[in-house]
């Protein structure tokens, strides 16, 4: 197997003066991916079209400033609660823990105080294969949450095209966890203007549609670019086997993507939230121009009764 890994300075955090770098990992048919040990970013997904040309598929940003003034965190992992946590309450063997307000009236992603998404990780390639290994520390207390976990995200890229990403933790005490990648993705090229020529399929027999808050609604919802909606598996997929859950495709480039995971659920956003948003290589993204599918747990799933 070609192991094709550079590592090059992108650049220095504002609050702690952290060394930042630029991660990438290249495979034997050329596609490349480019992470960042600041939020454990997947900041780049070059892949081959139709025609072997290869397209950045991956929405992001040109510098490290841009990146730590995200308030969406863009192509990072999020936590420790990716989702909501709704009025930023919730309560663990009796004991009620608040978070902080970061889109009130509600908790989202982690929130701003240390939020896995602003997190400098320290990094590891590894001994074999094509990839690298991101630790860090989340302390307790720290943005409300108990207990000190130590989290560990595995980047790998294979020569059949895959990207991934395995999440591990541990921690000291009774927590909640549910953490998720927030990248965001354009099977065209990032910077194309619509989702237009894309198709997606999902292999779930439920679907959960979610308000502007991301919690999850009662109602009956409909499927357009205009709702954003939880899809889940079997039974909450109680046997944590890695299964299929999604494909997308682009007919203009011929890019296919697929999804597997074992988390029982994942979270598709259609970009409603872009505005006007200055990204990579001079390119605006705008509203419907890229989507995530977020495989993870149930937003709210602390404060849901089952």
């Amino acid at each position: 197997m070609l192991r094709l890994i550079t590592i090059e300075q992108f650049g220095i955090t504002k609050r702690d003066e952290g060394r930042v770098v630029k991660i990438s990992l290249t495979n034997n048919n050329g596609m490349k991916i480019e992470l960042l040990n600041y939020g454990a970013i997947l900041m780049s997904a070059f892949v081959p079209d139709r025609n072997d040309v290869l397209r950045d598929t991956v929405l992001g940003f040109r510098t490290l400033e841009e990146y730590e003034s995200d308030a969406h965190s863009i192509g990072a992992v999020i936590g420790r609660v990716a989702g909501h946590i709704s009025n930023g309450k919730f309560a663990l063997d009796s004991r009620e823990y608040e978070v902080g307000l970061n889109a009130p009236p509600h908790h989202m992603n982690g929130g701003t105080r240390g939020s896995l998404s602003k997190k400098l990780w320290n990094y590891e390639l590894l001994d074999e294969g094509n990839g690298v290994c991101f630790t860090c520390t989340s302390h307790d207390g720290e943005g409300g949450y108990p207990g000190q976990v130590h989290l560990e995200v595995t980047y790998i890229l294979t020569n059949e095209n895959e990207i991934v990403i395995d999440y591990r933790a541990s921690t000291d005490k009774p927590t909640i966890l549910n953490i998720a990648s927030n990248a965001y993705f354009n099977l065209d090229g990032e910077g194309m203007p619509s989702l237009n020529d894309h198709i997606v399929q999902l292999y779930t027999p439920n679907y959960l549609p979610a308000d502007e808050n991301d919690l999850m609604e009662k109602n009956n919802g409909q499927l357009d670019y205009n709702h954003d909606f939880c899809f889940e598996m079997d039974e909450l997929n109680a046997s944590k086997k890695l299964r299929h859950i999604a494909s997308v495709a682009s007919i203009s480039s011929g890019i296919q993507m697929t999804v597997s995971t074992t988390y029982p659920c994942v979270y598709i956003n259609m970009g409603s939230w872009l505005n006007n948003l200055n990204g990579k290589a001079n390119h605006v993204y705008n509203c419907y121009s890229a989507f995530t599918l977020q495989c993870r747990g149930l937003s709210d799933a602390i404060n849901q009764v089952c």
